[in-house]
């Protein structure tokens, strides 16, 4: 264990947990270097904002950082889970560019002492998955476009229920994921 600026840091390959006195905040979080086929300028944009990536227990393969054909058919987009201080931010990196990523649906990540570690996580979905998954009675979210030609990011808690963002018109929809 090392000691650094009040925070005690205990390193275990790959992850590093943090734990800091009176932190609300903790659980597995990797670092930006656990994602290497990110394209290097969006790593190192992910890097410089001070992100780290939240894991979800349980889930053993690396997650929270995705590709897919966000913005429409062909290009290839990025999707990272940011955490920042207590706050997790969806950052989209259009066309491989580290240039104006959107930034979507923050949420607090305070973890109250019955809690133990991190629950979001972010998946690509398809066309096939969002038309199962569409809700026409969902009143607070949004209509389902006609055509979808393009992946949507389905943004989950571990084991519950789930949104997807679909980027359209220029806007993020809210469409029904998973229950």
């Amino acid at each position: 264990m090392v000691r650094l600026l009040g925070l005690s840091l205990i390193v275990i390959a790959p992850i590093v947990l943090i734990a800091a006195q009176g932190a609300s905040v903790m659980g597995r979080l990797a670092p930006v270097s656990d994602f290497p086929e990110l394209p290097t300028s969006i790593a190192q944009d992910v890097a410089n904002r001070g992100c780290q990536i939240p894991q979800v227990k349980g889930v053993k393969a690396r997650h929270n950082v995705i590709k897919g054909a966000f913005g429409k058919p062909g290009q290839r987009d990025w999707a990272v889970l940011c955490l920042q201080k207590n706050t997790s931010t969806i950052l989209v990196y259009w066309n491989g560019s580290a240039k104006n990523p959107s930034q979507l649906a923050p949420l607090d990540e305070t973890i109250t002492p019955s809690k133990n570690g991190y629950y979001r996580i972010l998946q690509v979905a398809g066309e096939k998955f969002i038309r199962d998954h569409y809700d026409a009675s969902a009143t607070d979210l949004d209509p389902l476009p006609k055509t979808l030609e393009h992946d949507g990011i389905d943004d989950g808690i571990f084991e519950k229920g789930s949104i997807v963002h679909y980027f359209y018109n220029e806007t993020w929809l809210k469409l029904a994921g998973s229950d």
